[in-house]
């Protein structure tokens, strides 16, 4: 009987270490095709950092990035992300907000490998990931920031199911089954106590929660505004609700900021804001 045991086992083992290496030629294979499909359809400019050889090649999880390489309307953003990097002189300072595993985060890496990326994360289970995205391609000048930015330092709960569930968001969804205490910071203040560099450019997916994250950057809009602002709206999520799309354009539009481009993606938009001078 032990010795059946001992077969099963033995069996067992070469089956799984058989399988494993399966799913990582398979996942090796898709990743080839993610690049290859990104580099020729979605990303003109290659993921190839401009200068020092900086080459974006390793991924954790590629559902993001399967995602965008999916969509059109994302494609689209994600094109005129990149190019609006590549276009800037002397850009110093990026600022990812609501980060998640790091897909623009690695992208403006790679694009201006010289500027100091900032990457705003509360939910653990994605700063992790993204933490781990950044050493698998020993990308330097990323800081990855685990706490949200709001319109006052404060701890809110994030409703959260890590990065394999519903985006996690301060709007609690149905589909949600776990929430989080997470830090809250006011984005003045990281500027004023020269914590963290101005942004020249701002990347903001935040699930609702847009309207405070802009407002706690008023300051910083009036003394130092970003040049270009990406910024997905989420009009189903809107948290507080005294923040409205008309009313966030409107005093973007106020602080001298354009609608560059708008792509709309299912009830979500997604606008590129820019200022012809910082």
């Amino acid at each position: 009987m032990n010795q059946e045991r001992n077969v099963l086992k033995r069996a067992h083992s070469v089956i799984e270490n058989r399988v494993r290496w399966a799913t990582n030629v398979i996942d090796s294979a898709l990743y080839r095709l993610m690049i290859e499909n990104l580099q020729l359809q979605v990303l003109p400019i290659g993921l190839h950092g401009i200068s020092d050889n900086k080459t974006l090649s390793h991924v954790v999880d590629m559902s993001d990035w399967l995602r965008m390489a999916r969509l059109g309307k994302e494609r689209d953003y994600a094109k005129q992300i990149l190019k609006t990097i590549s276009s800037m002189d002397n850009c110093k300072s990026i600022w990812n907000v609501g980060a998640a595993q790091g897909l623009y985060t690695l992208l403006a890496h790679s694009t201006s490998p010289h500027a100091q990326v900032y990457a705003f994360e509360p939910d653990l289970d994605c700063s992790n990931r993204l933490e781990r995205n950044v050493q698998l391609n020993n990308f330097d000048n990323i800081h990855i920031c685990r706490f949200a930015l709001g319109d006052e330092d404060s701890q809110l709960l994030l409703n959260t199911d890590g990065c394999s569930g519903k985006a996690p968001s301060f709007h609690k969804h149905p589909k949600h089954k776990n929430v989080a205490m997470v830090e809250v910071k006011k984005g003045d203040a990281l500027v004023n106590y020269g914590e963290y560099k101005s942004p020249d450019l701002m990347i903001i997916d935040v699930e609702g929660f847009e309207g405070p994250v802009l407002s706690g950057l008023e300051e910083t809009m009036k003394s130092h505004p970003p040049r270009h602002i990406f910024l997905e709206m989420h009009p189903d999520d809107w948290m507080p609700e005294k923040y409205t799309s008309e009313k966030i354009v409107t005093d973007l539009i106020g602080f001298g900021y354009e609608k560059s481009h708008v792509f709309i993606r299912d009830s979500q938009e997604l606008f590129h804001f820019s200022r012809s001078e910082r």
